[in-house]
């Protein structure tokens, strides 16, 4: 180069790497030089997949890791659900470079926010790559199967992909880690403990360690790299010659580049501004702010600059910006001799997001989403904020400064980067502590998150002014001035401190935009959050207020389980993994949009109405129209019938709203969009517009409904026994009147509502749809493409969770790609984003009941109830929900008198369905709370209240069922004794007894569930046996939706006809063999093709006893291929209908549940210390299977009593809690911490199929107890302080909020 002062050329005195620097001085004037080495740019992507060298030209910049896995090389293992990193079901593992070490490290990563781009050098890892059934399993997968930790299979390959990632970071790791690492991945199914039970195994510490050899414990099963004798994979060139070049992409509406050093990074940043850019690390923002849409993303998660961490000698830390997370987590323990903070804020950044997530994002990526987002309530920001760090921030132009953290919200970040982080230490008398609330108890963000630094001398007086930072409240997070000062100087009493409290709860304005808590909540939080800390910081407190000082420390969870079995029966009551378990534990199990997508292939995406209640007066879908490829975009005017049933009515919701007619709620659908990817489907629906007119107010919740007389005309007919109810109420001796409401529920099937339809060549349709009705299916989607049914055969394989959502909500979908199949001839599948699947699909009806109950002589003589159900916008689901719900009236107590009315509402909601145990399980709840109520109006111990009014054999039920078999008195006192319940109780007794601000309580109830074949099941069950090996074909009515039917189902064939399970092979469920069944639901579907198989297998046992005459030694082999030979018929089709049993039902379950918890009453958080179970299976057909069916739905109630919670928004309608950043399905920290279920042993069910009894719906209404554990915890608080009223009345959930609310906590009551 020449030099600028005398123009000599002059060249570097080494020779410059690409994008390296040099320092020197010109020969001739001895100027100063900088030479600088260009760094060459590529547009061609490389990395590994499962260790095969990936090489993507110009790869698309908005294209995720998830999207290339799945359709571009093939791999369905690794799937797709909430698309914002909140469920795991698409986690992989990804190797890179670790800075600090240089070693590789395995972390795991959701690939549906991982940017195929920011892929390069990298080491991706699926479920695939590291075993399979076909060659040989990792023990990983295996261990999950054996365990029974798969059931719908939804969640099976995120969670082994989690557990695997571990493993390959620490080999041995601790029970307490390997619960850890599943903070992540949620699983509606199982209730966790299985899953948690399999992966503990591998634990250090296990109880039961898992027999594997360490080599299989670290092997990847694929192809290594044979360029070096490592034997490492690698991308694509070898490390020691890859060449430095940067990734450059230019796209149409996004470009990417990849800076190689800092400062070329302040260079690309200094120059774009004034543009719309974004720094890319893990690209987890997405997953919370989905539409930030920038002109160029620049990945900034290979600087090494950004990736460093050292300390002074005082104590201070400097971490890089580039430190995940998780890296800084650990940094922070590794270093927490420096200062007792530093700790602390390692405890609390565990509590942030997952550990996918933690593990691939930056701190400085989440600071930077609370200056860009007021309302984003950022732990990072807030405990760092008071532990008094600071930010360094550089820009190309302008230098460096230093920022605390609250100047740097008000500081303009364009041209500027975060490049660093210090964190100084403690001093002498300080005291430091941080807090978080949440709905559940991980992967959740804070109702309010605090952060409290105080410095107390030997007097225990404030030194200085106490730094006290709050997020939640305001926007952004709050630092206090007024309460701080007010502190300063002073000596810490308990006076100060209510004085400050109540200082505290007016200083800040708050907001309170939908979702968040409200704001007496919230306002109560910062008082009790600065108490909690005051009580930390202080060296001497009573010990009755000592709980509230220190955070609660969950223990590992623990399990127990037993059951019997009867050897003679096998492999009938012998407890056999699902049949699929390997298959899903491996990703080699097929879903729906698991099939090969086949050439030509379109892609559907629902349009949603942005107002409810209004009129859709026009559409304009030219912007969609002219994105690339889009092919159409389907109105409701185009379909000829709109809605699936085809006709019109309360009852006829329409797969898509005409313009010119009402749209009854936000979230509707009035068009669909047809394009060549998924992605580009969703992207376009998001172009169609609507305008709206005649607007009017919409009704969004269940007591708005009562309030404005929105009811519907149809009516469900009332439960009437004994007298009329007037003159059995005038005979009681004690009344009672209250009311009682309980909310919505999302199904949160792993698998969203899935469908695709391929054009056959006879003019007809073949139909894959996830679905629990294929027969109705096939009528609804005849009936949009004028087809005659006998051409469309529906398809289903198993679906990825189901729980009553897809009997009639996966008509949308299968009834659009039909439609839209036949019009185009072309394939059409639709996958719904869940955020499309939760604002479309009804949920859970919300119920409430007005009641008003008398006894005499301290029994149950008459109940009379109103009830309110919410049917949503259409009433179609509702009379069924209803009816089944009064069924269930009466809980397990036997009354005489009966009325229960109830009324259908009409909201602008989606419209409800069935959700595992429809109607049923707020039923239980609502006459529970009536029993509670009288035991306290009678001030009678509410557990022998219940135990003297269960029912007796042989009385009525209100349905008209005599109880033949009934077990309840006897199963209560073995209950009691089994699980030590007056031990435990004066042992809670005595807990309350020396704890303010933590109480716990125990709780006891009863079960009693209808279940049976007959009268509601039609199925059918074809057997066909293999003249040729003997091996059997089966295929049957019923759908494997998660709950073992295809496993139960082989076991009855195998066991009729005499052969071993793997000789038996369960096959899809089609419309051509099983048309005119009834949908799979009612926990009794296992049992109906079960009975139909029994009758099959009969059949064929029947054609072959002659031959088996004739041939008493020949083998099954043998007498088949002789039957084959001699024409004789090996195929059967047996067949379920058998009539209807007196009052409704052939038998009932029975069981007992014990709920015992803890309850922080400062918070409202809940911790479930222990549950019992005691469930009557009758003769379990597969035991390990009715477990799992026990545990998860017992804590599918759990998540409906506790953390799940549907909210709206009052003006447009819209569904505000519409993904998982929002609505919190319980997580596996959530379940009860020591978990025990014992199946009823000796229990034959003589009228049960196989003398079994259903074991799918009944324990998720047990979870109701849960709720009155609670309650007698609060009410131990409140008659503690003198606030109890005389009856307390709770509605479900019991939020964290809620149950705050209740505990009506005052400054005024804090003492030290």
């Amino acid at each position: 180069m020449k030099c600028e002062r005398c123009n000599t050329r002059v060249k570097p005195a080494v020779e410059l790497q690409p994008g390296s620097s040099y320092h020197g001085f010109c020969p001739t004037c001895n100027a100063k030089i900088v030479f600088k080495s260009d760094v060459p740019t590529k547009s061609t992507l490389t990395f590994t997949l499962n260790g095969k060298p990936q090489k993507v030209q110009n790869p698309d910049p908005d294209m995720t890791l998830n999207e290339y896995i799945r359709t571009i090389a093939g791999l369905k293992g690794t799937k797709l659900s909430c698309a914002e990193g909140g469920c795991g079901a698409c986690v992989v593992a990804i190797t890179k470079k670790d800075t600090a070490s240089g070693k590789d490290v395995t972390v795991p990563a959701n690939s549906c926010l991982r940017l195929l781009a920011a892929c390069e050098g990298l080491q991706i890892t699926t479920v695939e790559g590291i075993g399979s059934t076909r060659t040989k399993m990792h023990p990983v997968q295996k261990t999950l199967a054996t365990h029974w930790g798969s059931q719908c299979g939804g969640c099976s390959s995120g969670m082994v992909m989690s557990m695997y990632s571990l493993l390959q970071r620490s080999p041995q790791p601790t029970k307490q880690e390997v619960e850890d690492c599943l903070d992540g991945n949620i699983c509606r199914c199982t209730g966790y403990r299985p899953i948690l039970d399999a992966f503990k195994s591998f634990a250090v510490d296990a109880d039961f360690p898992a027999s594997t050899d360490i080599e299989d414990m670290s092997g990847v099963y694929h192809t290594p790299c044979d360029k070096l004798p490592c034997g490492q994979a690698c991308a694509d060139q070898c490390s020691t010659d890859r060449k430095l070049a940067r990734l450059k992409i230019a796209a149409d509406t996004v470009s990417w580049i990849e800076p190689v050093d800092l400062d070329d990074l302040l260079s690309i940043v200094d120059s774009h501004k004034k543009d719309k850019y974004m720094l890319v690390f893990g690209n987890t923002s997405t997953g919370v702010f989905k539409d930030q849409n920038p002109t160029l993303k620049i990945d900034v998660s290979r600087l090494v600059a950004l990736q460093s961490t050292n300390s002074d000698h005082d104590g201070t830390l400097h971490i890089g910006a580039g430190v995940t997370i998780a890296a800084l987590i650990d940094y922070l323990i590794q270093q927490k001799a420096l200062s007792d903070s530093f700790e602390t804020l390692a405890d609390h950044l565990k509590k942030v997001a997952s550990t996918p997530i933690r593990s691939v994002a930056s701190w400085a990526g989440n600071v930077m989403m609370v200056h860009d987002n007021p309302d984003f309530p950022s732990d990072i920001f807030t405990i760092m904020a008071g532990a008094n760090a600071t930010l360094t921030v550089n820009s190309k132009s302008q230098g460096t400064k230093t920022l605390n953290f609250f100047d740097f919200l008000q500081f303009d970040m364009a041209g500027w980067v975060i490049t660093s982080l210090s964190i100084p230490a403690l001093k002498k008398g300080d005291h430091f502590t941080t807090h978080k609330v949440m709905k559940r108890h991980e992967n959740c963000h804070a109702y309010i998150n605090a952060a409290i630094l105080i410095n107390l001398d030997s007097s225990n007086t404030v030194q200085g002014t106490p730094t006290m930072v709050f997020g939640g409240f305001t926007p952004y997070a709050s630092k206090s001035t007024a309460a701080a000062k007010q502190l300063a100087g002073q000596k810490l009493t308990a006076d100060l401190i209510q004085q400050a409290a109540d200082t505290l709860a007016q200083e800040f304005q708050p907001d309170s935009p939908a979702p968040f808590a409200s704001v007496p909540y919230r306002r109560s939080l910062l008082t009790t959050l600065f108490y909690k800390s005051m009580l930390a910081a202080l060296p001497s407190i009573s010990p009755k207020v000592a709980s509230a000082a220190k955070p609660y420390v969950r223990p590992v969870t623990s399990g127990e389980q037993s059951y019997d079995t009867d050897p003679s029966l096998y492999p009938v009551s012998q407890p056999l993994p699902k049949v699929s378990a390997f298959m899903q534990t491996t990703g080699e199990a097929q879903y729906t949009d698991d099939a090969f997508i086949r050439p030509g292939s379109l892609f559907a995406a629902f349009v949603h109405a942005e107002q409810g209640n209004c009129t859709l007066a026009s559409v304009d879908s030219s912007a969609a129209l002219h994105m690339d490829g889009v092919v159409d975009v389907i109105l409701g005017n185009d379909m000829g019938v709109t809605s699936p049933v085809g006709g019109d009515g309360p009852d006829q919701e329409p797969c898509l709203v005409k313009v010119g007619d009402r749209i009854l709620f936000n979230g509707q659908a009035y068009a669909v969009v047809l394009a060549t990817t998924q992605a580009k489907a969703n992207a376009a629906a998001k172009l169609v517009t609507a305008k709206y007119t005649d607007v009017k107010p919409v009704i969004t919740t269940l007591d708005d409904a009562i309030a404005n007389k929105s009811f519907f005309d149809a009516q469900v007919p009332p439960v009437k026994t004994g007298k009329d109810i007037k003159t059995a109420l005038q005979e009681c001796d004690h009344v009672i009147e209250g009311e009682v409401s309980c909310g919505s529920q999302y199904h949160f099937y792993m698998e969203t509502q899935t469908a695709m339809a391929f054009p056959t060549d006879d003019g007809g349709l073949e139909l894959h749809a996830s679905t629990q009705n294929v027969s109705d299916t096939q009528l609804f989607a005849s009936q949009a493409t004028g087809l005659p049914a006998s051409k469309i055969n529906v398809v289903m394989k198993r679906a990825g969770g189901s729980y009553g959502g897809k009997i009639t909500r996966s008509w949308f979908t299968a009834t659009v790609v039909a439609y839209a199949a036949n019009k185009h001839n072309l394939p059409v599948r639709c996958v719904l984003e869940l955020h499309s699947n939760m604002r479309l699909v009804g949920k859970r009806h919300p119920f409430k009941c007005v009641y008003k109950v008398g006894t005499l002589k301290s029994k149950l003589h008459a109940v009379d109830m109103q009830w309110y159900a919410d049917a949503g916008a259409y009433v179609f689901d509702s009379d069924g929900t209803m009816g089944q719900g009064q069924t269930a009236c009466d809980a397990a107590y036997y009354c005489p008198n009966w009325q229960v009315v109830s009324t259908v509402c009409q909201t602008n909601t989606p419209s409800n369905t069935a959700t595992r145990a429809p109607g049923c399980l707020p039923a239980v709840y609502m006459m529970e709370t009536v029993m509670d109520h009288l035991a306290k109006s009678l001030k009678v111990d509410p557990s022998t209240f219940r135990q003297n009014n269960v029912y007796q054999q042989g009385q009525i039920t209100p349905t008209g069922m005599t109880l033949r078999y009934c077990s309840l008195s006897h199963l209560w006192s073995q209950f009691l004794d089994a699980i030590g319940y007056d031990a435990r109780k004066k042992a809670v007794d005595q807990y309350n007894a020396n704890n303010t601000w933590t109480k716990q309580g125990f709780a006891i109830a009863p079960n009693k569930y209808g279940l049976g074949v007959g009268g509601f099941y039609h199925v059918s069950t074809h057997v066909l046996v293999n003249g040729g090996d003997g091996t059997v074909a089966v295929t049957c009515g019923g759908n494997e939706i998660g709950q073992g039917l295809d496993t139960k189902l082989a076991q009855v064939v195998a066991q009729q006809l005499g052969l071993k399970m793997e000789q038996v092979a369960v096959h899809s469920n089609t419309s051509m063999l099983h048309g005119n069944n009834t949908p799979t639901g009612g926990s009794c579907t296992s049992d109906a093709v079960s009975y139909a198989a029994i009758d099959a297998c009969q059949q064929i046992n029947t054609a072959l006893k002659p031959l088996r005459s004739k041939n008493p030694d020949a083998s099954w082999e043998e007498i088949v291929g002789m039957a084959k030979d001699q024409g004789i018929d090996l195929g059967a089709r047996g067949w379920c209908a058998k009539p209807g049993a007196e009052g409704g039902f052939d038998y009932n379950s029975y069981g007992m549940v014990a709920n015992q918890v803890q309850v922080d009453i400062l918070t409202g958080e809940v911790q479930i210390l222990r549950t019992d179970i005691l469930f009557d299976c009758g003769q379990s057909m597969n035991p390990a299977i009715d477990i799992g069916q026990v545990e998860g739905g017992y804590v599918m109630g759990l998540g409906y009593f506790l953390t799940e919670e549907i909210l709206y928004d009052k003006k447009s309608g819209r569904l505000v809690t519409d993904g998982t950043w929002e609505y919190k399905p319980p997580s596996s920290k959530d379940i009860p911490i020591d978990f025990r279920v014992n199946l009823l042993k000796n229990a034959p069910n003589p009228v049960g199929v196989l003398r079994s009894k259903a074991s799918g719906e009944p324990p998720t209404c047990m979870a109701s107890s849960v709720v009155f554990a609670v309650k007698q915890a609060i009410e131990s608080s409140l008659k503690e302080r003198g606030e109890m009223p005389d009856y307390l009345a709770v509605n479900a959930p019991l939020t964290p909020e809620n149950i705050q609310q209740l505990c009506k906590v005052s400054p005024k009551q804090f003492s030290v």
